[in-house]
Order: structure tokens, then C-alpha cells, then sequence
């Protein structure tokens, strides 16, 4: 929508209310911060180079912020994590460990802010019941 200069000419287009309901703000690939994600990783480990690269494939898209952090030399994140790397928090919390579903990642981030406190997690050693 546009508003009319005084000359009759076109200007500049009107700004959306943030819940008009027009396709623009009901997009839920449009985002209006970047998403952390935070990649436990060490060295010599296939599974964080797939990782990092899905991520870095993903990057603008979804608007990312990665940040990666070696367990080596530090024996509380060794304990922790050794046995799971690459381990992938999305905004703080805990998402994969292992392999990075991409379909999940997806849902997780076209979902809107407010619902990512579902607890979505995947994780490639899950077993189905």
C-alpha cells in the first residue's frame, strides 16, 4: 500500500502494523533478530565438519550467528560432551548432538519465538519405542 504525494506522485510505502495480517508479517521465515547457535566440537571429528557446514550452508538464510567452542583442554565440557559432539544449542538450548536433522532444524526455525520452549530435541542415537 501506498500513500499519494501531495503532487499526486507515488512516495514511499506505508509502514505494516506488526499483526495486520499481511503476508509480509505472517511469514515465518522472516526474522527480526539473529538465532545463536553455539557448536560444541573438537578436533578430528567428521561429525562437526558436516555440521558446521550444514550450518554455515544455513547461515543467512536463517539469519545465524555460529559460534564454536573446542571441548579440549577442558575437563567439565569433556565430561559432558565428549561422547555426543558435535552438540548444537539454538539460542541457548540444546537442539542436536550428533547429526543435525535438517528437517527439524527447519521446523525450528520457521516455528516463532515465543513456541521454541516445546523442547524440541533430536538426536541421531534416539531409539523409537
Amino acid at each position: 500500500m501506498y500513500r499519494l504525494a501531495s503532487s499526486g506522485a507515488r512516495a514511499a510505502p506505508l509502514p505494516l502494523p506488526a499483526n495486520s495480517g499481511h503476508a509480509l508479517c505472517m511469514n515465518p521465515f522472516v526474522r527480526k533478530r539473529k538465532r545463536k547457535v553455539t557448536v560444541y566440537s573438537r578436533s578430528d571429528c567428521p561429525l562437526c565438519d558436516e555440521a558446521l557446514e550444514f550450518l554455515a550452508r544455513r547461515r543467512r538464510r536463517d539469519r545465524l550467528e555460529i559460534e564454536v567452542k573446542s571441548i579440549e583442554g577442558d575437563p567439565g565440557l569433556e565430561r559432558a560432551y565428549w561422547d555426543r559432539i558435535p552438540v548444537i544449542l539454538i539460542d541457548g538450548k540444546e537442539r542436536f548432538f550428533g547429526r543435525i536433522d535438517p528437517v527439524l532444524f527447519s521446523r525450528l526455525m520457521a516455528a516463532p519465538e515465543k513456541d521454541l520452549d516445546s523442547g524440541l530435541r533430536h538426536s541421531d542415537n534416539e531409539t523409537k519405542s
